[in-house]
């Protein structure tokens, strides 16, 4: 089984800080959940996959904010990015809820699962909140790319089938950036 935490040596770790620094993708998703926050009054946000933590430096502190994530490097750069803010090592193939958050959000954290593994572990990820953001790949035929590190494409039958499994409804999404064979969206998505 597949595990991009292993890839992430400090050294990719510390790049892939530096790159998401530059292009700056953090403050536009900080901004969708920040605008779900206002939006539906929400007070507590699980991060799946929160990297380096960079969404929660720009969240209100009024929020309870916990990140998730299976690399001691990335964790250890989120700590130091919030010292006021939970950060865990987990894996979430193995992670049990014992809180029902607000809002669960993860971006560029599902498209590094395998395809057999991808449904599971998004609805998975959805069940963690009363409501969800969540970054999507998809193209009209599942795929992986398997370069350097996993990247996962689904397909919009998945994406129904992982969205049915954790009980939600699709309440809209954000088309982020397109190309020939594949689309990325920010999908929000609410409890039935």
């Amino acid at each position: 089984m597949f595990d991009i935490s292993e890839y992430y040596t400090k050294e990719l770790a510390e790049k892939e800080e530096k790159a998401w620094l530059e292009c700056e993708l953090y403050k536009r998703n900080a901004s969708q959940v920040n605008d779900y926050i206002i939006k539906y009054d929400l007070s507590t946000v699980l991060e799946v996959g929160c990297g380096s933590g960079l969404i929660p430096i720009l969240i209100p502190n009024k929020i309870y904010y916990s990140g998730i994530d299976n690399n001691s490097y990335f964790l250890e750069m989120a700590r130091k990015n919030n010292i006021s803010r939970i950060f865990v090592k987990v894996d979430i193939r193995t992670y049990n809820m014992f809180f029902r958050y607000d809002l669960v959000i993860s971006f560029a954290f599902l498209k590094h699962f395998a395809i057999s593994e991808w449904i599971d572990i998004a609805s998975k990820v959805l069940q963690l909140g009363r409501f969800g953001i969540i970054e999507v790949q998809i193209a009209e035929k599942a795929f992986d790319n398997g370069i350097d590190f996993h990247h996962t494409f689904v397909t919009e039958k998945m994406l129904s089938e992982a969205l049915e499994t954790a009980g939600r409804k699709e309440e809209s999404r954000i088309s982020t950036f397109k190309d020939k064979q594949f689309e990325v969206f920010s999908v929000m998505t609410c409890l039935e």
